[in-house]
C-alpha cells in the first residue's frame, strides 16, 4: 500500500479523498505512528476497493480477452491484450487451482471473490487443454493505474475515487505469467474480472462454491430461524469422507451447566436424503421422503423448534423424518425440488436421453455441493451414482436432494424436548418380518418360520444369514433403560393424540413454545389399508405367537411395553398365544 517516494500520491487530490473516506462506515486509517505517505495511500485504496459481488463479475471482451496460447515457448507477456478495458500483464497472481470442467467457472469465480481482498477480483481459465479432466484456474487481484498514481479517475480532484477502465499496473507477483504457462501446451485462456476492470464485458452469473463466513454459511445451510434467543454458533465445519456433511457446534449459554449447553447439528449430503418422484404422490405421506438421522443414530432436530425426535428403525423413522422436515419448514422446498428434478427426466425416451438428464442432474444439483464440502474429484465420482435418480432400478423411484433440504440432525438434543417414537414391539417385529425382511431375504425367507425369525432376533448371537446387523437394528428395543421423566412418548398407534401430547409439552415450562404442529404424516398405502381392515395391531395378529415366545419378547422389550402402558393407562398390547 505504500507507494514510496518515487510515486507519491497527489497531495491535494488524496487529501480530499481521505476527507471523503472518513465519513464512510468501516474505514479507519492506520495509527498516526505510521508514516503519512503510508497512511494516505492505504486510506485512498480502501475507499476504492470495496468488495465486489458475483453479479458484478463479467466475461471480458476485446483483444486478448480470449488469449491463444502458443505453448511453453510462446508469448506470455500478458494476462490479456493491451486494449482498453482488458486486463494488463501486471495483475498479481494469488493462486493457481484446478477444477473439473463442470465446476471450473463457478468454483474459480467464487474463490477469486474470496481472495481478492486487496484489489479487484480477476481470474482466468485455461480451455482446450486436457490435464486429466482438470481445468486450470488462475486467481488474480488487480488495481487500476489511476489508483497507483494517486490521480482522480475522472479527472476531478475533488471527487471520490471511482473505478477506472483503461490500463493497469502491477501490485507485485506471487508468480510470473511465464510460470503460469510452463508445460501447458496449446490452448487458450478465458478472462473474467470485476466490471470495473472490463466495463464492456458480458455479465456473468455464477453459483457459489466457496463457503461464506461461518455465520452466513450457517444461515444458508440451516436457515435463519433460531431455536432460542441465546443461540450462539461456536464452530462450523465441512466433512467429505464416508459421510459428507456440514457440522455446526451450537451453544446456548442460558442453559448453564458444565459443557452441557452445546450440541452438534448436522446436514448430510451423504448418506443422501431422497424424495419420491413417482406418480401419483402425496407430500404428506411417509413415503414422500427418506431422511437419514435415525439411520445414523442421531435425532431429528428441526432448527427453529426445540424438539428432538428419537426414532428407531421400523418404529416411525421415515414418518418422523418427514414430520421433522415439515416442522422445519422444508416441505415447500422439497416439493419444488421434486418438480424441477422430475421435469428434467420427463422427456427421456431413450437410454441416451436418460443418461444425459442424469449427468446434468448430478452436475447441477450435487457436484457443486461436493466441491463446497471440500470433496476432490475422486470422492465426487465415488458418490455420484448414489445421487442419481433410481427411476430405472426401483419399484418406487426416489432422487436425492441438496443437503440444505434435508432435516437437521443433532447429537444430543440440548435445550429440546425429547420425543421418543414408540411402537408396540409385537407389531414392530411382525411388521418387519412380513414386509422388509421377506423382500430383502428372498433366498432364505421361504425356509424360515416366524417363530425361528423371532428366536434369532432375541438371540445373543443370531445367525447372520437370517439377521445381519442392519436387520437387527430394525428389531432392537427402542428403550434399553428406564426413560427420563421429562421425555414425551409419541405412540404411533395414536398419531393424532400423540401430536396433541407433544404440543402440550412444548407449551409448558420451561419451553413455553405454544402453537400447533403439522399433522403427522400418513402411513404408507399398504399399512393404511391394513389398519382400516384390522386395526393398528393387524400385523401382529396375522402370525402365530407360542406362549414361550411371548414371554421372551416381554422380557426383552420390558421398557418399551412399560412406556406404552404409561401412555395409554392400561396394559400394553399383547397378542394371544397360539
Amino acid at each position: 500500500a505504500d507507494f514510496g517516494p518515487a510515486e507519491p500520491p497527489a497531495p491535494a487530490s488524496c487529501a480530499q479523498h481521505v476527507a471523503h473516506l472518513a465519513a464512510m462506515p468501516g474505514v479507519r486509517p492506520l495509527p498516526r505512528s505510521a508514516s503519512t505517505a503510508t497512511w494516505v495511500a492505504i486510506a485512498c485504496t480502501a475507499g476504492l476497493l470495496q468488495p465486489t459481488a458475483g453479479s458484478y463479475l463479467v466475461r471480458c471482451r476485446g483483444a486478448g480477452a480470449e488469449e491463444a496460447h502458443a505453448g511453453a515457448g510462446g508469448s506470455s507477456s500478458g494476462v490479456a491484450g493491451s486494449s482498453p478495458g482488458v486486463l494488463g500483464a501486471q495483475c498479481r497472481i494469488l493462486a493457481v487451482r484446478h477444477y473439473t470442467d463442470n465446476s471450473a467457472l463457478s468454483g474459480c469465480a467464487s474463490e477469486a471473490l474470496e481472495l481478492a481482498t486487496a484489489g479487484y477480483a480477476a481470474f482466468q481459465l485455461l480451455r482446450g487443454v486436457s490435464q486429466g479432466g482438470a481445468v486450470r484456474c488462475l486467481l488474480m487481484s488487480c488495481l487500476p493505474s489511476q489508483v497507483a498514481t494517486g490521480e482522480s479517475p475522472n479527472g476531478n480532484a475533488g471527487a471520490p475515487p471511482a473505478a477506472a477502465a483503461a490500463t493497469f499496473v502491477g501490485a507485485g507477483h506471487a508468480a510470473t505469467f511465464a510460470d503460469r504457462d510452463n508445460g501447458i501446451g496449446s490452448g487458450y485462456w478465458e478472462t473474467f474480472a470485476a466490471r470495473a476492470l472490463c466495463p464492456d464485458g458480458d455479465p456473468l452469473l455464477i453459483a457459489e462454491l466457496v463457503p461464506a463466513a461461518a455465520a452466513d454459511e450457517f444461515v444458508r445451510v440451516f436457515g435463519p430461524q433460531r431455536m432460542r434467543s441465546d443461540q450462539a454458533l461456536r464452530s462450523l465445519h465441512s466433512e467429505c469422507g464416508e459421510e459428507q456433511r456440514v457440522r455446526a457446534t451450537v451453544c446456548f449459554p442460558g442453559l448453564g451447566g458444565s459443557g452441557g449447553s452445546c450440541d452438534e447439528w448436522s446436514k448430510y449430503a451423504m448418506p443422501r436424503c431422497r424424495v419420491f418422484v413417482g406418480s401419483p404422490y402425496n407430500a404428506t405421506s411417509m413415503e414422500f421422503l427418506t431422511a437419514q438421522c435415525a439411520n445414523l443414530g442421531q435425532l431429528f432436530c428441526p432448527a427453529g423448534t426445540p424438539v428432538a425426535l428419537q426414532a428407531a428403525l421400523k418404529a416411525g423413522s421415515r414418518a418422523a423424518g418427514l414430520w421433522a422436515a415439515m416442522i422445519e419448514g422444508l416441505l415447500p422446498g422439497l416439493v419444488a425440488a421434486r418438480r424441477a428434478i422430475t421435469a428434467s427426466f420427463a422427456d427421456s425416451r431413450t437410454a441416451e436421453d436418460y443418461s444425459a438428464a442424469a449427468d446434468r442432474f448430478a452436475r447441477e444439483w450435487h457436484e457443486q455441493e461436493a466441491v463446497r464440502l471440500g470433496c476432490d474429484a475422486a470422492a465426487w465420482h465415488k458418490t455420484a451414482n448414489v445421487a442419481l435418480p433410481s427411476v430405472n432400478r426401483e419399484e418406487r423411484p426416489y432422487v436425492s436432494v441438496p443437503l440444505a433440504l434435508s432435516p437437521t440432525c443433532c447429537r444430543s438434543g440440548v435445550g429440546r424436548l425429547r420425543v421418543v417414537m414408540l411402537r408396540n414391539p409385537f407389531v414392530r417385529i411382525a411388521s418387519y418380518f412380513l414386509g422388509d425382511w421377506r423382500r430383502a431375504k428372498l433366498g432364505v425367507a421361504a425356509e424360515v418360520s416366524f417363530e425361528w425369525f423371532v428366536e434369532e432376533a432375541l438371540s445373543a448371537q443370531p445367525n447372520r444369514s437370517i439377521l445381519d446387523p442392519r436387520d437387527l437394528r430394525h428389531v432392537t428395543p427402542i428403550l434399553e433403560a428406564p426413560p427420563a421423566p421429562e421425555w414425551v412418548f409419541f405412540r404411533l398407534e395414536d398419531a393424532a393424540g400423540s401430536v396433541r401430547r407433544v404440543e402440550g409439552a412444548l407449551c409448558a415450562p420451561p419451553l413455553w413454545r405454544c402453537g400447533p404442529l403439522p399433522a403427522f404424516p400418513s402411513a404408507s398405502s399398504g399399512s393404511a389399508k391394513g389398519r382400516r381392515v384390522g386395526g393398528p395391531y393387524v400385523r401382529a395378529l396375522s402370525v402365530g405367537w407360542p406362549a414361550q415366545l411371548l414371554r421372551r419378547v416381554e422380557e426383552r422389550y420390558v421398557f418399551d411395553l412399560a412406556a406404552e402402558a404409561a401412555v395409554t393407562g392400561q396394559p400394553a398390547f399383547r397378542p394371544p398365544a397360539g
